[in-house]
């Protein structure tokens, strides 16, 4: 039961006290609060109703009714057949369901809104309809009230005489207006439309009368007289032939009924729309006829009843359930994840995401992660389009394909896994970190039941659990356990005993206690996998994930926990070589290390005596009060460390220390930051260690024993017994023992060629020879005998001899050895061409039956197997040499393939696996059959021509650069022009190019590149960072580098730019000029070793190009500079020589004395400027002697007039210290002396202005009002002192809203309503915008009263009443728009278009309606017909109105006024949108059907009626055509694919009798390619449009 809140209780009394209170009204304003109560659902309205002649009613979604009251029912005498339970059709006496009431009713339900006038029992009624909302926002039934206007209407007929004509001038769409004459109508007036879409023939029935002029069209004649007898309005589609023209016509005819006697009908074309939409519908039974015979499961959604009308037969094998009647609701349950692409497109209904709707959607494409009945994980592909009602144009369903995704996607989840696993562990540095993470991580990629994450201790030979979760009995998620219990393992678990990933299922009722104790140890595990952490061939943990379901888990669970646990191991080393050093660091804290403490201004006060050891020296007094900064060899180094600190808290690493005899050591340092309990820093505490020989010796025995492991050769210690005392990796591989079953063996044991006995003799060998090389055969561990070639070295270690054995496996060698020998005869055959990398070719099945083995090496791939679509693969580019064959390399190998070439020549552009390009030479020569001389293949050698092609593109990449960078001068053309040449020859990923500011150490960002992640090819970077700060950059050392990195680093170490990918490769070249630094030129990869020494030598050169041409344009951009600011100010500069003659004045000197040009000037005297020569000629002789001067002179001008001047005067000086010239500056100081004159001008201007005027200060009060303001707003000048801006205007939050808009513009031009001093409302017009006025800043107001122009509006309005009763139901949206863009009035139409009622939008811009957009346009089509003064009209105008895209054709018509001034505009927008959504639905539909068609691996083709294809997929064209003699199919006969005439006539019979009996026609077949092969295959054969008597077909060709 619903609770009733106070607030609910207090307004059903309110509402109650209001119906009482109703009595008191007159009959209009109770109308009022009934409407009002109707639109808020107020339960008052049913005492209201009573009040007056009105009735409230309720319907359901059958049209019974649920409730009704009102007093309007007496009126009416319907009190008995009103009530709840009867049938709408029986309450208005007719069953016909295109009666207008219950037409209403039925738009109602669909969520419309309405009013009609009807005419009942003899009364007038005036009808309002509102559909009823569910609280799932469905239409569960209609709410309706009437108002009985029958003696109004009498009344208003009595006192005004109505016009028998109506101007329709304006309506785009065909019009009539029929006037009622005795017991006819006659035809008083049409539109311009009507006239057209007659061809003229309408003027021929001006004055008809209805009778004669449609005797044969008797329902239009009863329409027109219901219209009239019923005073209704109303809707309905018709097919019609117009009589003058014979021409047929769909039409939607509206009747409206416009008091007293007049019915206007308003026709509007659905032709075309009916066209598109049997179009539409011919094309969907086409494709859903070809669906069949593509790959992929099709279905149709249906939205009303939510399910899924159509599936194909194999979508209950897809999805393990029975399809037929399956329901949205049954599918959503076995939905575990979505991913929708298209979300612009489409929503999930809310709260039970039970529907997808597609909001006029292009498609719909979303992956589902679905559980079939057999507890199996899928995931699908949906990929779907909207389908539309014909006539409604509303969402009927979906029509879309699922695809199973489940390999590609499992692949994409492992990928994405493993990707966040791997960054997610460099970062973790303690294992309860790590086992939560990963825990996390598992649950996503393995949806474990129980996950344990546990680390080996071998001493003890125990696992001890680091993280562990399980899922207790009856619950949904696993829960956490307490970590550090302790598990064993027996050492025949094959994860202990073979260090492998291990899978079990069982069935049986085995606890998990067999295998591993932890979680809940009562549960069966059924399905486990177990994954050892391997370490240097070290067990160190165990990863396991658990289920509860039987086979969960299979082979490629085991391969992915496989990489995880590699990933986990070499982290769990990581963090255990942290905790160690941890250890290590405060042990070393406590030990002998040197130690000292320094106070906050980083002198020494404290070292200990390893400090004063290491540091030589003899008494701490000797260090003490010391900066601890002169202990560090690099100052630089030494402030990094402390700032690094004191962010920190702490900071440890290493430093370069100089004693006090100057020697120089390797210190490892540990900075503390110590903090009293308050937070504040008291000292420094630094603790060092001497690790200079440590680092040495790290350094050599780092480098030996990565040496040893990483070889490729084995090596093997053995001692003069024989005995195997030591073996690395690869010997271990080569034989194929542990390290453990290696050591147990004697060399004899591995060896048949060194028996004991004869060991001894090779011993002394050895001995006396040092050095030995010879090839042996060694027994592996499975018997095997490979050959090895072995390096012998006679050692002595620690007093110790030994055998020190490097075996090298040569049986690859051997093998290709005798592969040479072999091939001897095909080298002297290709020897002819010249020497490079030969290979022979076979075109039978185009693979490569002999290849050099060096073309491995040359196209970084395996050779066995290799065949020309592999290689393919590789080319990027191909180029043909010879000049006299065809330019197409297809065209070019066929020809050859044909033996009409005897040598094939092209290079090719390959890119080989590891990102290396290279240029290739092809040279060969066909292999003809001795019998039949057909070409069967090449013979052939490829070339190496990388250098020659690179050497060519780097000198036209450096002649392009020296081209164009000579004549720019904008610095990133510059860097775009480098990075267009730079990518032809490095292609690189990402490109930099910045200018060192070495006075401000800024580095400034000129042009960047980078790879988008799905990009091919680099673009330009446009939100490229211009200035970052760095202290010291990269290329401070100003040589060039190469960079090659490992690490998961940043772009660069020196500016971050585009996507912030990870460069593997870097080349980083510093510009100079002259020794100065100028920026840095940078090309990065990411591909491991993508440059070399080369690239980098290259690039140098490009910046030494860079360098000349940034100085240049610096230079010329600082001449730029000097000359802008001389010629551009204000000042009057002139230069004279020592003789006082003038040499140069720039344009405000040329001002001040009224001259024209420039040699008016030069040459006249310094002294002929000024008024008073003697105090002229002083001033120059203070100058020459005191090398300036400062004072004022009055300047006389050509025309003897004057001006006061300031004029500052100096001497310039040479670099040999003598002077040269004068430099003069003039100011002209007499407008200075007119300012009091002007600011008491501009202040008359202001207070006597027509418009009020308001300075407004930062804090809202006025700084100053004119006249004009105290008259519009009836204040005092004291008292609009005293008031504040907001307090004028009726919004105050369009104040605010002006404000934000004032800072970010300027200037601002708006509306608003101020009040003034006596509460009138004042439309005004303001004008606002910043103004300073001395140091402060105002706001300046302008204020316009805008009452008179608004009165002359709303006249307007009122004499366009009768205009708008026409349009009032028309179909189209109509609207009359201000000239200002206003809402002056809309029809219905619009009301239903924008969500709203009609009289809501008076007043709003067309930005509160329209989209921005759409606004924006109307807005300019206004402004041309200001302009203009002519119509407009738009064919095809869009806009998206509430979410949903709409097509409109829209008409601007003027409505001009007595005087022929515009006063309006009407806006006319007729809805073409579902024509629009058919003529696209249409081409979607063939786009996505034919997409789906040409991806088939079958041959699929369309076939019209006279058997001649029209369109083929590749698949067909390969069947047919295999050489690709043809470029298409299309236009060719179907016919010649059969046998003979006889043999397809036989077929085209039988088969179009199938057709017509079962809509399909299926048989085996023999057919004929166009080269002459017969095919068997099945051929399947459906009609394009069953509808039609002789359709085309589609025909599917599967090869058997």
């Amino acid at each position: 039961m619903a609770k009733v809140s106070k607030k609910n209780i207090d307004t059903k009394k309110e509402n109650k006290s209001l119906a009482n209170d109703s009595e008191k009204l007159p009959p209009a304003d109770i109308e009022k609060q009934i409407l009002k109560a109707f639109w808020e659902n107020d339960d008052a309205i049913d005492e209201l109703v009573n009040k007056t002649h009105s009735v409230y009613w309720k319907v359901d979604a059958n049209l019974c009714m649920t409730h009704v009251a009102g007093k309007g029912l007496i009126v009416m005498e319907g009190i008995e057949q009103a009530r709840p339970g009867i049938k709408l059709q029986d309450f208005i006496k007719s069953s016909d369901i295109n009666h207008p009431t219950i037409q209403h009713h039925l738009s109602a339900l669909k969520g419309n809104s309405g009013r009609y006038y009807a005419a009942v029992g003899g009364r007038i009624i005036d009808v309002y309809l509102e559909p009823i909302f569910d609280g799932q926002g469905k239409v569960a039934g209609v709410k309706g009230l009437f108002f009985d206007i029958t003696e109004r209407s009498r009344h208003h007929l009595a006192g005004e005489t109505l016009p028998t004509t109506i101007t329709i001038k304006g309506i785009p769409t065909p019009s009539y207006i029929w006037e009622k004459s005795g017991d006819d109508f006659i035809l008083k007036e049409f539109n311009d439309a009507a006239y057209t879409i007659t061809h003229g023939t309408i003027v021929k029935a001006r004055n008809a009368r209805l009778r004669d002029l449609y005797k044969e069209k008797p329902e239009l004649i009863e329409d027109i007289e219901y219209c009239y007898n019923f005073k209704n309005s109303f809707q309905k589609p018709v097919e019609y032939v117009f009589i003058h023209t014979g021409e047929k016509h769909f039409l939607n005819v509206t009747y409206t009924f416009v008091p007293s006697n007049i019915v206007a009908v308003h026709t509007e074309d659905i032709t075309e729309r009916k066209k598109a939409e049997e179009e539409l519908k011919r094309i969907r039974q086409m494709y859903h006829q070809a669906i069949s015979n593509a790959k992929g499961i099709a279905y149709f959604f249906k939205y009303s009843n939510m399910t899924y009308e159509f599936f194909e037969e194999d979508g209950e094998k897809l999805l393990g359930i029975p399809t037929k009647g399956l329901t949205c609701p049954k599918f959503n349950a076995m939905i575990l994840e979505r991913e929708i692409f298209e979300p612009e497109y489409c929503v999930i209904a809310e709260p039970c995401e039970e529907h997808v709707h597609l909001k006029g959607a292009k498609r719909y494409v979303a992956n589902y992660r679905i559980k079939t009945a057999e507890e199996e994980d899928k995931w699908l592909m949906d990929c779907a389009v909207g389908i539309r009602d014909t006539f409604s144009e509303e969402l009927i369903g979906s029509l879309g394909i699922l695809f199973e995704i489940s390999d590609r996607k499992r692949l994409e989840l492992e990928r994405e896994a493993l990707q966040r696993i791997a960054e997610g562990l460099t970062t973790i540095l303690d294992f309860k970190t790590m086992g939560s993470f990963l825990a996390e991580e598992f649950s996503k990629t393995f949806r474990h039941e129980a996950f344990l994450f546990t680390m080996f201790h071998d001493d003890k030979n125990e696992f001890i659990s680091i993280y562990e979760e399980d899922t207790p009995e009856g619950a949904k998620k696993p829960v956490k356990f307490e970590p550090g219990r302790i598990n064993k393992f027996s050492k025949h678990n094959p994860f202990m005993r073979d260090l492998k990933t291990t899978l079990v299922n069982r069935k049986g009722a085995q606890l998990k206690t067999d295998l591993s104790m932890f979680g809940c140890k009562e549960r069966i595990s059924r399905s486990s996998v177990f994954a050892p952490l391997v370490w240097e061939n070290r067990l160190i943990g165990l990863l396991s994930v658990q289920s509860y379901t039987p086979g969960k888990y299979g082979e490629r669970d085991i391969r992915l926990m496989r990489g995880i646990a590699e990933l986990c191991a070499g982290a769990a080393a990581r963090i255990k070589v942290i905790e160690a050093i941890r250890i290590k660091d405060r042990a070393m804290e406590s030990s002998i290390n040197a130690m000292l403490i320094a106070d906050l201004e980083g002198r020494i006060t404290y070292v200990n005596s390893s400090f004063l050891m290491m540091w030589n020296y003899d008494d701490p007094k000797e260090v003490l009060g010391k900066k601890v900064s002169s202990l560090w060899n690099k100052e630089k180094e030494w402030q990094a460390a402390l700032q690094k600190m004191t962010e920190q808290g702490g900071w440890r690493g290493d430093l370069s220390a100089q004693t006090r005899d100057g020697h120089v050591l390797d210190a490892q340092i540990s900075l503390s930051d110590i903090r009293d309990a308050a937070g504040k820093s008291i000292c420094l505490l630094c603790s060092v260690v001497d690790v200079t020989g440590h680092n040495l010796l790290k350094k050599a025995l780092t480098m030996a024993e990565f040496s040893i492991e990483h070889v490729m050769d084995g090596v093997l210690w053995i001692d003069p017994t024989s005995r195997i005392m030591y073996a690395n990796k690869a010997i271990c591989h080569i034989l194929g023992y542990t390290l453990e079953e290696l050591m147990n063996l004697s060399i004899s044991d591995i060896n048949p060629s060194f028996p004991m006995k004869k060991w001894g003799a090779h011993w002394k060998e050895t001995q006396k020879k040092k050095h030995m090389v010879f090839e042996t055969v060694v027994r592996k561990k499975d018997g095997a005998l490979i050959p090895i070639e072995i390096s012998i070295n006679f050692i002595t270690y620690k007093g110790q001899e030994f055998h020190c054995s490097y075996m090298r496996d040569i049986t690859e060698r051997l093998k290709t050895e005798e592969a040479i020998r072999k091939s001897h005869q095909i080298y002297r055959s290709a020897i002819r061409s010249a020497n490079g990398v030969a290979y022979s070719q076979n075109f039978s099945d185009w693979t490569y039956d002999y290849f050099d083995k060096e073309g491995g090496a040359l196209l970084g791939i395996p050779l066995d197997g290799l065949t020309a679509k592999k290689f393919s693969e590789l080319v990027k580019e191909r180029i043909v040499l010879d000049p006299d064959a065809p330019p197409d390399i297809y065209e070019y190998g066929a020809a050859f393939m044909r033996g009409e070439i005897d040598q094939f020549k092209a290079d090719y552009r390959v890119v080989v696996p590891s990102g290396e390009e290279k240029w290739l030479r092809d040279c060969s020569v066909p292999l003809k059959d001795e019998k039949t001389s057909k070409v069967i293949g090449s013979l052939g050698i490829l070339y190496d021509i990388t250098e020659l092609k690179r050497t060519e593109l780097e000198k036209d990449a450096l002649q392009h650069i020296i081209e164009k960078l000579s004549t720019i001068i904008d610095p990133r053309e510059m860097g775009k022009i480098i990075a267009q040449e730079c990518y032809k020859i490095f292609r690189h990923d990402a490109f930099w190019l910045s200018i060192w500011d070495e006075e401000h150490n800024i580095d400034y960002g000129i042009y960047a590149e980078d790879t988008p992640p799905d990009g091919n090819a680099p673009v330009p970077v446009e939100n490229i960072i211009m200035k970052r700060l760095r202290k010291k950059p990269a290329y401070w050392d100003r040589k060039p580098k190469l960079i090659e990195r490992d690490e998961p680093v940043r772009k660069d170490d020196f500016q971050t730019f585009g996507y912030n990918r990870i460069s593997r490769s870097i080349m980083l070249v510093p510009f100079i000029w002259q020794d100065k630094l100028l920026g840095c030129l940078s090309v990065q990869s990411y591909t491991k070793h993508k440059y070399s020494e080369r690239d980098l030598k290259f690039l140098n050169s490009i910046a030494n190009h860079c360098a000349s041409t940034v100085e240049r344009m610096e230079a010329m951009k600082s001449l730029r500079i000097k000359d802008w600011a001389i010629e551009s100010s204000t000042t009057g500069f002139a230069i004279s020589n020592m003789s006082g003659k003038i040499t140069y004045a720039n344009h405000a000197f040329m001002v001040l004395w009224n001259f024209d040009d420039i040699s008016d000037i030069v040459g006249k005297s310094f002294i002929s400027f000024w008024e008073d020569r003697n105090k002229a000629q002083e001033a120059w002789r203070i100058i020459c002697e005191e090398g300036d001067w400062r004072g004022k002179l009055k300047g006389v001008c050509e025309d003897e007039t004057t001006f006061n001047a300031d004029i500052s005067a100096s001497l310039v000086i040479d670099p040999d210290g003598q002077p040269v010239n004068i430099l003069l500056a003039v100011h002209d100081i007499s407008k200075a002396e007119l300012t009091d004159e002007a600011l008491a001008h501009a202040k008359f201007c202001m207070d006597n202005a027509a418009d009020a005027i308001l300075w407004i200060r930062p804090n809202d009060k006025f700084f100053y009002v004119n006249n004009a303001a105290t008259m519009l707003y009836g204040y005092t000048h004291d008292e609009l002192m005293d008031m504040r801006a907001v307090d004028l205007d009726a919004f105050p939050e369009k104040v605010n809203m002006a404000r934000e808009q004032l800072r970010k513009k300027g200037f601002v031009k708006m509306e608003s309503v101020h009040i003034a001093k006596d509460g009138r409302r004042i439309p005004v017009e303001l004008v606002l915008s910043y103004i300073r006025y001395g140091d402060k800043e105002f706001i300046s107001a302008f204020i316009r009263d805008l009452s008179d122009r608004i009165a002359k509006e709303k006249s307007l309005h009122e004499n366009e009443y009768k205009y708008r009763m026409i349009v009032e139901n028309a179909d189209a949206v109509i609207m009359f728009l201000s000239l200002d863009g206003v809402s002056l009035s809309a029809n219905r139409a619009a009301g239903r278009l924008f969500g709203g009622k009609p009289q809501e939008f008076v007043g709003k811009s067309l930005h509160d309606l329209w989209s921005p957009e759409a606004a924006d346009a109307l807005i300019g089509y206004i402004r041309q017909l200001r302009n203009t003064g002519n119509a407009i009209s738009i064919n095809e105008f869009p806009a998206i109105i509430n979410g949903r895209r709409y097509w409109f054709k829209v008409n601007l018509q003027p409505i001009k006024d007595t005087d022929g001034n515009i006063s309006c505009i009407q806006v006319l927008a007729d809805d073409i949108t579902s024509l629009k959504s058919a003529q696209e639905n249409i081409i979607q539909f063939e786009q996505m059907y034919r997409a789906i068609l040409a991806s088939s691996p079958h041959g699929q083709c369309m076939i019209n009626p006279g058997w001649n294809i029209v369109w083929a997929n590749d698949a067909m064209k390969g069947i047919f055509d295999p050489k690709g003699t043809l470029l298409s199919l299309e236009k060719e006969s179907f016919k010649q694919f059969f046998e003979g005439e006889e043999e397809f006539e036989t077929y085209r019979k039988s088969s179009r009798a199938a057709i017509l009996k079962k809509g399909c026609d299926r048989r085996d077949v023999t057919l004929v390619t166009l080269d002459g092969d017969a095919i068997k295959c099945n051929l399947s054969l459906v009609r394009m449009d069953p509808s039609q008597t002789a359709p085309g077909y589609v025909a599917t060709i599967t090869v058997q």
